[in-house]
């Protein structure tokens, strides 16, 4: 019953700044649109103030129960990714499509739910991570079996072609025996091409044999720079995320704004980087140098950057699926399932 009443309290609260804004709200308004007392607002919140921090909690606890649903479901990664940004962009054109005075319950700077903001973002952030470190070690884990059958292969077709020459030298010594003592000088050739094709065979036995060697060698290596790839991603993201915590309780709540400023910056510098490579490639210029692989967290900033910038522009709903299988089609290793129909969340 008291959580009814709760859940009574912060829906009132939320037509309320729907109506007035966070700093135009007062308890009064809050217990007009609930039909109580002022008083009996209170056995429910502690103010306004506590009425918006639970109200945002609740919001962002909604959207984030969803993004989470989608990082585990039995799907693709890339369709996992979309997932989770879609519960993020969902939250913010559902607050933003109701009234202007809601968005403020999204502002990382706001005085009452900014620490809200940013904890649902870091936790974003983290799901996002997790799927593209998944992602880079499924990859890794094909490319070792697809190189594993190529090696059997190689060794079957080796085995193969050896079988075939003793077949074909075991017919010419028949041969060069049912023709008899005339046939001495064609038996006698016969045996030396026979055994210059059997020579011959052995030797490409032999190269089959060391390619399929070296192809299975080949394969372990990649592997293992694929898992050390993985571990490194891993202990990169793990020493960040502890650095960041340490700057964070440092710094004050002012650092997670900050960070998020920095990782946009980041990704705006990426797109322009990336706008100039395709000029060059249209103009017939040179090419840039290569560019190293992005961490799986990179690429969660990424991502996240693409929803904000989707949050203002019109029809961003239907814009997500497009922009997130173009940006995916470069961080995602290829191996990776493509994305299939997404049915969103009310």
């Amino acid at each position: 019953m008291a959580a009814d009443r709760l859940s009574e309290a912060l829906d009132a609260t939320y037509a309320c700044l729907s109506r007035y804004g966070v700093r135009r709200t007062t308890v009064d308004d809050i217990a007009r649109e609930m039909g109580v007392s002022r008083s009996a607002v209170y056995q429910y919140v502690r103010g306004k103030d506590d009425a918006v921090r639970k109200l945002a909690l609740r919001l962002h606890d909604r959207a984030l129960a969803r993004a989470e649903a989608a990082a585990v479901a039995e799907a693709p990664p890339a369709e996992r990714v979309h997932g989770i940004l879609a519960a993020k962009l969902d939250l913010v054109l559902d607050l933003t499509g109701r009234s202007p005075h809601t968005v403020e319950l999204l502002d990382p700077r706001a005085r009452l739910s900014g620490d809200i903001c940013d904890a649902f973002t870091a936790r974003l952030r983290t799901l996002l991570t997790e799927q593209f470190a998944t992602a880079a070690r499924e990859a890794a884990a094909h490319r070792e079996a697809t190189a594993a059958r190529e090696a059997a292969a190689g060794r079957e077709a080796a085995a193969h072609r050896e079988a075939t020459a003793g077949r074909e030298a075991a017919a010419g010594r028949e041969e060069a025996a049912r023709r008899g003592p005339s046939a001495g000088r064609e038996a006698a050739a016969g045996r030396e091409a026979a055994a210059y094709r059997e020579a011959a065979e052995a030797r490409e036995a032999v190269a089959g044999r060391e390619e399929a060697v070296h192809r299975e060698a080949t394969a372990g290596w990649e592997a293992a720079a694929g898992r050390e790839a993985a571990a490194h991603w891993e202990a990169a993201e793990a020493h960040e995320a502890a650095a960041g915590r340490e700057e964070a309780a440092r710094r004050g709540p002012s650092a997670g704004r900050e960070a998020a400023a920095g990782r946009e910056a980041a990704v705006a510098d990426g797109q322009v980087a990336a706008d100039r490579d395709a000029v060059r490639a249209a103009t017939g210029g040179p090419a840039p140098p290569a560019t190293p692989t992005p961490t799986p967290a990179q690429c969660a900033d990424i991502c996240l950057a693409l929803v904000v910038g989707l949050e203002s522009a019109p029809d961003a709903a239907r814009l997500l699926r497009p922009a997130t299988d173009a940006l995916l089609t470069g961080l995602l290793p290829h191996s990776t399932p493509p994305l299939r129909p997404f049915q969103r969340t009310s």
